[in-house]
């Protein structure tokens, strides 16, 4: 009867650390797909500006330059953003449903990592086409009105980067922090009873080595009387 109980209780266990998975491969799969949209619309406005913006003859030829190169950048960056998003979902829901057992912690584990190469290609793509929309106003426009616009295209730029700090900030934590398995399935009372009984177990060991240190000090004592 006790072991039926222990092997009802570790499969119950083991689903329920599976369902957990689950949900959070669900979760990083969700926000792979919504980032991986995100970067096909800023495609499109990149390849738009490159065919469609009329560039003068007189136009100044540094700022041609860097107007290409930032479209340039914005598009292999989200280019990259979209391959990486796609290969990673396919491979961790592949390795998930198909592979051997625990590899449903393990492709979520390597989402989870693979996440800041993803955030990082897309905020290129984002701040290259801010600097590509930014050249093609002083390419284009008046020069009052060019710089009316640099100085609104900076301003907003600023407040994007502080606010992602902000957001980063407040909602930034430790990866020490974050509960095991154990803790989110059994509660806070299997983490007391486990701190207490590796408790127990370093008293229990201090006190078998002070019982050796002792056995020893008595052994040595008759041969220092001899002598």
């Amino acid at each position: 009867m006790l072991a039926a109980d222990k092997i009802l209780l570790e499969s119950n266990f083991k689903r329920s650390a599976v369902e957990l998975k689950e949900k959070e491969l669900k979760l990083h799969y969700d926000n792979f797909m919504a980032i991986s949209t995100q970067a096909a619309v800023l495609i499109g406005f990149a390849v738009g500006a490159v065919i469609e913006l009329d560039i003068p003859p007189n136009a100044y030829r540094g700022f041609q330059f860097l107007f290409y190169l930032s479209t340039i950048t914005s598009l292999v960056a989200n280019f990259q953003c979209i391959s990486c998003t796609t290969i990673v979902a396919v491979y961790g829901s592949q390795l998930s449903l198909r592979g051997p057992d625990g590899s449903v912690q393990k492709a979520t584990e390597a989402m989870f990592k693979e996440r800041n190469n993803i955030f990082r290609f897309f905020a290129i793509g984002l701040i290259a086409l801010y600097f590509a929309v930014l050249f093609a106003s002083l390419i284009k426009m008046r020069p009052e009105a060019a710089v009316a616009s640099v100085a609104i295209i900076l301003y907003s730029l600023y407040s994007l980067v502080e606010h992602m700090k902000a957001v980063h900030q407040r909602f930034y934590y430790a990866e020490c922090d974050t509960p095991s398995l154990e803790e989110l399935l059994m509660g806070p009372a299997l983490s007391t009873a486990m701190s207490k009984r590796k408790l127990r177990e370093e008293k229990r060991a201090d006190r078998a080595a002070a019982a050796l240190t002792d056995i020893v000090r008595l052994r040595s004592q008759p041969d220092d009387g001899v002598r």
